[in-house]
């Protein structure tokens, strides 16, 4: 059986491993056969604010509501992170979604999401330090 780890000195199989329930830090190369994939978790929106703690996870889904601005607030940054959001507008494509001014956008602009009904947009934030998130958003996914 393949050896895939060391965890505090013990040495773990891919037979015995189930699910991690702690950091693991890899120094050097890291090789995968097969397929790596990470839990989808919903952002949830209070007081027009979604609290995005990038220390948790790597892909979320936010729902827009209708005619009100979202305020997508990325906490605990991390240097080499990749963060993924689909935004998914209302059913009357009105909903608004807005950063703080530490997430950079592409030429200074802020993003506008898609106005259209149940559009779908692609938000990947990337991080190269703590202090600054980078946004590349794809829009209305089709």
């Amino acid at each position: 059986m393949a050896l895939i780890q060391k965890i505090q000195g013990q040495q773990i199989l891919a037979s015995q491993v189930g699910t991690l329930t702690q950091n693991v830090v890899v120094s050097g190369s890291l090789a995968i056969t097969g397929s790596f994939r990470g839990q989808v978790l919903a952002l949830s929106i209070a007081s027009n604010t979604a609290s995005l703690n990038m220390s948790t996870n790597n892909f979320y889904t936010l729902a827009l509501v209708n005619g009100a601005n979202t305020f997508i607030l990325p906490t605990n940054i991390n240097p080499g992170q990749t963060v993924n959001i689909r935004i998914t507008q209302g059913s009357l494509g009105t909903g608004k979604v807005s950063f703080p001014s530490f997430v950079d956008q592409t030429s200074g602009s802020l993003y506008t999401g898609s106005a259209v009904s149940n559009a779908i947009d692609i938000v990947t934030m990337i991080t190269f330090d703590s202090t600054t998130v980078f946004l590349s958003p794809i829009q209305n996914m089709i």
